[in-house]
């Protein structure tokens, strides 16, 4: 009955935190799933759904909220400069409706997390390092520590903060605890344990409405409820649609008067009139609990905080416009508060006074005020101000100067100016800086206005920042990160940049010379045309220089290239240096792209090869006055095709074929004819080696994955990397040959490299794991030693060896040493697999990510363990030793011959029968369950074995007999 009676305690306790749904108010400032362009901003949900979040303003551009919370109709938050999480750019207002940000004060330290005591009238907060209790002044910035959060002689660590309507803090620490903190000492009580994991920033408030504490875990993404006798976290449920996104800053509205007194006034203005000054205002119309008002008696009227009347106003004035003139003042500043009230008390009130002067006044801002960008300069140029600061007489004759300030968010400089100025031209270096200005007069300092951040830099620098670019021919620009060429980029960045040329038959180019950013998150992408519509050319992420970024050139029709580039929260890098130019379009241009094709083709075979001709012209050009050709290294014509009809920037593709007559090595390119050719250095396709095999060569296939792996038989995340697999004489399945070349299948490339230094090492051994050991490279034939390239666009890594081995049909051992080729990227993946924790561990494999450190390829063991993780790959042999081949191996049985005589061995579960058949479909032998079948009286030829298991399963499998 005890347990019947909690449950329906428990049910009765959801009806009613349904039917309480508060709103609450947060800031965004990371996703999970979305790190690197989430939108960012302050955000708003119920108290219960939160997993419907709504943005109210994207600020992903600027400074992020980690500390805020909310006092009398406004939204106090600390801004951190854009790209950081600590470096303080400000104290902000933010407005609850459209997120507009009003700068309060450059001052005070950071914080990570803020409450608001009503019982003390006191802002409060979380030092940075979460180690103090801070108080913050909401009117200046200023912070000033109270004392070290302690429980007793023991340090805490308090992540959020929240006081009641009463003026009880409570803090919840790393510890995952809530605490009582004292607000004299900061010294901390224990509540009991949350039982949740508190990780991360952290923030919550009260419902001051009813009492409930929300609390906001970044660990988990989870909003709770706690409670605050116990300790204890209740989840409510995830934030956001896909439960993973971090907010800070949570904050519930609450306006700290009687129930049912009057919400605040709006509409407020004042206005001087000689010595009187008038002030104009709408009645509230809702309770500041924002149920609709009953009731109203006046609005109290209070000058420089002290009462001066009580306008009367009915029920029948409940949101109706009023007025009031306040008569007979001497010259000076003067600030009115407008208080409604009734029968229950005093309601709401702004605590932003409004401010007015009576007689001569200081000058307002003054109109029209910009920066621009100059060369190396940043260009001020404003006009007088028209009216006074607070509205009072003001004569624009009385500015006597004016004070500009420029800040780079770290320190600020003030210049002053002359009466006369209108314009000024400020060289403080590269960087990025604000702006502000203000004038001067006998009275006092002017109204200070603000204007965006500017770049000041060189005219020929081109920074990675959201803008469109213009270039001139005949120009060299250099492209750097936002940074520009001697600072690490920014964290959270996410910003394109479009260059297109001047001229409208001009191509943007350009020439990467060095980069180098964080490959485990920042990348930057490259489109070929004005917009990310634009057809992709690449995604680029490396520690140095990949060669496809030696050289980019628009092929697009509005000759344009756009960039984004996307930085996480963590590690910065240098960037990167390019030089930009435009290449001018010839009137008629044909240029030859890449050749593609077998690389081992069959003598006496047809052999097929693409090739890609690009119209990079102004013109047209007709089908008849060109034409691709085929050649060998020695210029002999192999093949051609007429061209087809090509438009401006327009691409085609030829297929060129040849029958070669003989095996052997031989390099053949191809190159467009055409006689009208501006440019015919371009004409012409890199040389491509192939191998011409004669009869007895073969490619065996050793695995068929559809995972990706990374690390072997090459890591591309690493600086160095050496990796041993061993492949097993039935997989291979050959009873010898020569070995001429290994080719590893690939699964995408996201970042091509010129000139990567690899050697390959390969020998037979008896091992079947490597578990105990590995084999030296001194152990082993060196049959590769050079450099090699990948390109995005490639479907496997062939290397031809140099050395070719003799292979005599046992397990083939091949260890591969990529060495530092000072470039490092988490997207080239190789096709393989993992294995199971049941297969051998037949690989072995060691990187370093320190180009001062080398690896060893003599080192025995290699690496710390051995793993099942192996790449697929192909082989090509020569020569094959007669005798019978597998082609396709079974699965859940195995076939495989015995490299010197015509046994067949058959081993695996559950057979119940073999049969052999012929080419022709004939059956030369049938058998129960056997583990060998002597084939030494079978002629030449294929054959095909089909193996039955008990359950009526039958597997067939490709057999060859040399």
């Amino acid at each position: 009955m005890k347990k019947i009676y909690s449950l329906f305690l428990f049910s009765l306790l959801s009806i009613f935190l349904v039917e309480a749904q508060t709103t609450i108010y947060a800031y965004r400032t990371w996703q999970e799933s979305n790190p690197t362009s989430v939108k960012k901003g302050p955000v708003k949900f119920s108290s219960a759904d939160p997993s419907q979040v709504e943005l109210i303003a994207d600020q992903s551009r600027l400074g992020s909220v980690y500390a805020g919370t909310y006092y009398n109709y406004k939204w106090y938050a600390q801004v951190t400069q854009a790209g950081t999480q600590s470096a303080l750019e400000g104290l902000y207002t933010i407005d609850l409706n459209d997120g507009t940000r009003t700068l309060v004060s450059t001052k005070g330290a950071h914080l990570v997390e803020m409450t608001y005591d009503y019982a003390t009238s006191t802002m409060y907060g979380v030092s940075n390092n979460a180690e103090d209790l801070m108080i913050l002044d909401m009117h200046t910035g200023e912070t000033t520590q109270v004392g070290t959060f302690l429980e007793g002689e023991t340090a805490v660590y308090i992540l959020a903060l929240a006081c009641d309507v009463e003026g009880t803090m409570y803090g919840i620490s790393t510890s995952d605890n809530l605490y009582i903190i004292d607000k004299a000492t900061a010294a901390c009580t224990l509540v009991g344990s949350t039982g949740v994991d508190a990780a991360f920033t952290q923030s919550m408030d009260f419902d001051r409405n009813n009492g409930v504490l929300y609390w906001l875990n970044n660990g988990d993404y989870t909003l709770y409820t706690v409670d605050v006798t116990t300790g204890k976290a209740t989840a409510i449920g995830a934030v956001g649609e896909l439960g993973d996104e971090s907010l800070n800053s949570i904050f519930i509205p609450y306006i700290h008067v009687a129930a049912g007194a009057p919400d605040r006034v709006t509409e407020r203005s004042v206005e001087p009139q000689g010595t009187s000054v008038r002030l104009a205002w709408k009645n509230p119309a809702i309770d500041a609990q924002g149920n609709p008002l009953t009731q109203l008696t006046g609005v109290k009227v209070y000058r420089n905080n002290e009462l001066v009347t009580t306008v009367t106003a009915g029920n029948d004035q409940i949101g109706a416009s009023m007025e009031y003139t306040d008569t007979n003042l001497s010259d000076g500043l003067y600030s009115y508060r407008l208080v409604p009230v009734n029968a229950q008390g005093d309601g709401g009130a702004d605590s932003d006074d409004l401010q007015v002067y009576v007689g001569d006044d200081a000058p307002g801002a003054v109109v029209d005020f910009t920066v621009a960008q100059g060369d190396s300069q940043a260009l001020l140029s404003w006009k007088v101000p028209e009216v006074g600061k607070y509205g009072g007489t003001f004569d624009p004759a009385s500015i006597t100067g004016y004070v500009i300030t420029r800040s780079d968010g770290t320190t600020s400089e003030t210049i002053a100016q002359p009466a006369s100025a209108t314009t000024y031209a400020d060289t403080p270096g590269f960087g990025t800086y604000t702006y502000s200005i203000y004038a001067e007069n006998n009275v006092g300092k002017g109204t200070e206005v603000s204007a965006d951040p500017i770049i000041v830099k060189p005219a020929d620098w081109i920074l990675m920042v959201t803008d469109e670019v213009v270039i001139e021919s005949g120009k060299t620009y250099k492209f750097y990160d936002v940074s520009g060429p001697d600072a690490y980029y920014p964290n959270s960045r996410n910003d394109t940049l479009t260059i297109r040329p001047e001229n409208p038959d001009g191509l943007v180019h350009v020439a990467f010379k060095s980069f180098e950013t964080d490959t485990w998150g920042d990348y930057l992408y490259i489109f070929n045309g004005a917009s990310v519509k634009s057809p992709a050319i690449g995604q680029y992420t490396s520690s140095s220089l990949p060669s496809e970024l030696e050289s980019i050139e628009s092929t697009s029709d509005d000759g344009a290239l756009t960039f984004v580039f996307v930085s996480d929260i963590m590690s910065r890098y240098e960037g990167w240096e390019a030089d930009v130019t435009v290449t001018d379009k010839k009137q008629n241009d044909l240029v030859g792209g890449s050749l593609k094709g077998d690389l081992y083709p069959a003598a006496q075979s047809e052999a097929s090869y693409t090739f890609q001709v690009m119209n990079k012209g102004i013109n047209a050009v007709a089908a008849a006055d060109y034409a691709v050709k085929l050649f060998d290294g020695a210029g002999n014509l192999l093949g051609e095709k007429p061209g087809v009809d090509i438009e401006s920037m327009q691409s085609v593709e030829f297929t060129l074929t040849f029958t070669p007559t003989e095996a052997g090595d031989y390099q053949i390119y191809a190159e467009v004819e055409y006689a009208a050719d501006n440019d015919a250095d371009n004409n012409r396709s890199a040389t491509l080696s192939i191998s011409v095999l004669a009869e007895g060569s073969q490619f065996v296939s050793v695995g068929d994955h559809s995972e990706s792996v990374l690390v072997t038989p090459v890591s591309f995340m690493s600086g160095e990397s050496l990796s041993e697999t061993i492949y097993y004489k039935d997989e291979i399945g050959i009873p010898g040959g020569q070995l001429k070349s290994l080719t590893y299948p690939l699964v995408s490339v996201g970042t091509a490299y010129a000139n990567v230094p690899v050697q390959i090492w390969v020998t037979e051994t008896e091992l079947e794991n490597l578990e105990e050991t590995s084999i030296p490279a001194s152990e082993m034939t060196l049959v590769y030693d050079g450099t090699t390239s990948i390109a995005t666009d490639d479907s496997e890594w062939v290397f031809p060896l140099s050395t070719p081995y003799n292979y005599k049909g046992g397990n083939l051992v091949v260890l591969v040493y990529k060495r530092s080729a000072g470039s490092t990227s988490y997207d080239v993946n190789f096709r393989g697999t993992y294995g199971a924790t049941t297969d051998p561990k037949r690989s072995r494999y060691t990187s370093t990510f320190d180009d001062s450190e080398v690896l060893d390829p003599e080192a025995v063991p290699l690496g710390y363990s051995a793993g099942t993780l192996w790449p697929d790959v192909k082989l090509l042999f020569t020569d094959v030793t007669s005798g019978m081949t597998q082609v396709v191996r079974p699965a859940a049985v195995r076939a495989y011959p015995n490299p010197v005589s015509g046994i067949l061995h058959i081993d695996g579960d559950g057979l119940s029968q073999i049969e052999l058949y012929n080419c022709a479909g004939q059956r030369v032998y049938v058998s129960g369950p056997v583990t060998s079948i002597d084939m030494t009286a079978c002629p030449a030829g294929i054959y095909y074995l089909k193996m039955i298991t008990g359950e009526g399963v039958s597997e067939v499998k490709k057999i060859v007999k040399n």
